[in-house]
């Protein structure tokens, strides 16, 4: 799978110099064969502090030239488009970008502009441009295919990862949600934090990893809501901005948008030294892609009763539909396997 990441890998089992930094170097002595399930597995307990580079006696401008953070993010990309069939086909940006664009454009095309600019007020407003039934047909089909290429991948995942000597231990859950919720190894060896420029520490990566994370979970509570208003009280959506629905929706729109804002910051001020380039710039476009999301959401909130709602309608659901479609392969698929490599890992550790 990565070949460079199984080298790498091989000389820090031999060095155990980084022994104390994070769960990669306690799970790697147990995977000596260093099998294309175990740099997955590794790659995927890895959170990219990039502590193991600035520590490192073998970082370039050593002969070895080992980068563990490059070939981890390598692995984790090359694994991401392994476990989930599907590949990116060159001009990523081309595809999402023309995804969020399409039903907009289609808006414009098949629904006459006299209702296309008209403004509509009240309940079911939206679905007098976009049949309630094709919004929810389309959306359904997207995350179900996300959900089913996510959960095939998750079992090839584990199936390949598990190691044939580890035996495992019974799962102490209290750790592992520990760990889940405050992204910890995102706090480097020391705790100090992400060595995001020049090895220098701090936390803004895991606060805006945080923040996106909770204004996503937000936006999840707002999508709930309002499927229960509609199919339990019969209650048409656009809600009122003071609902649940719009309450959280509005917060969770404000949330990603400004981790999103905050983690495209880190992005173009981080060291270049430590990070593959590939995958990070796929990183940034589901960043992106997300913000987009958000944004169009929040202008849809605040301008639904004017003669734009019919295209910032199209727009949003087009981010949508786009988002769901990448998420598979997309860098939001490793919280999947995230997830797994670190129950893995509580389950093995001694």
């Amino acid at each position: 799978m990565n070949p460079e990441a199984a080298r790498a890998l091989h000389i820090c089992n031999v060095c155990r110099y980084c022994s104390d930094l994070c769960p990669v170097f306690e799970a790697g002595p147990l995977r000596p064969d260093m099998t294309d399930g175990d740099v997955a597995y590794l790659a995927n307990l890895c959170h990219n502090c990039q502590a193991c580079y600035y520590s490192c006696q073998y970082a370039p401008p050593h002969e070895l030239v080992v980068n563990l953070p490059a070939a981890l993010s390598e692995a984790r990309e090359a694994g991401r488009q392994h476990y989930s069939g599907t590949a990116w086909l060159g001009r990523e940006g081309l595809w999402v970008w023309g995804i969020t664009l399409l039903i907009p454009l289609l808006m414009l095309v098949q629904v006459p502009w006299d209702r296309l600019f008209a403004v509509h007020r009240g309940p079911g407003a939206f679905y007098e441009l976009i049949p309630w039934g094709w919004m929810t047909l389309v959306a359904t089909l997207a995350l179900a295919r996300a959900v089913f290429v996510l959960a095939r991948g998750g079992y090839r995942f584990w199936r390949d990862s598990a190691g044939p000597e580890v035996a495992s231990q019974p799962l102490r859950e209290g750790p592992l949600i520990r760990d889940l919720v405050s992204l910890r190894h995102l706090g480097g060896g020391d705790g100090a934090g992400c060595h995001d420029r020049d090895g220098q520490t701090g936390h803004a990566r895991r606060i805006a990893h945080q923040v996106l994370v909770a204004g996503f979970a937000l936006c999840f509570v707002a999508t709930s809501v309002g499927t229960l208003y509609h199919h339990v009280f019969d209650w048409i959506a656009p809600y009122p901005v003071m609902s649940v629905p719009g309450v959280s929706g509005t917060l969770g729109g404000l949330m990603i948008t400004g981790g999103g804002a905050f983690m495209l910051w880190l992005h173009y001020t981080r060291d270049d030294r430590p990070r593959a380039k590939a995958p990070d710039s796929r990183s940034r476009l589901l960043v992106q892609l997300l913000m987009v999301v958000a944004l169009t959401g929040l202008i849809l909130q605040a301008l639904r009763e004017t003669p734009a709602m019919g295209l910032l309608l199209g727009l949003h659901l087009g981010a949508v539909l786009a988002f769901f479609l990448v998420l598979p392969q997309g860098k939001s698929a490793h919280a999947v396997y995230r997830l797994l490599a670190l129950i893995r890992f509580h389950r093995e550790r001694r």
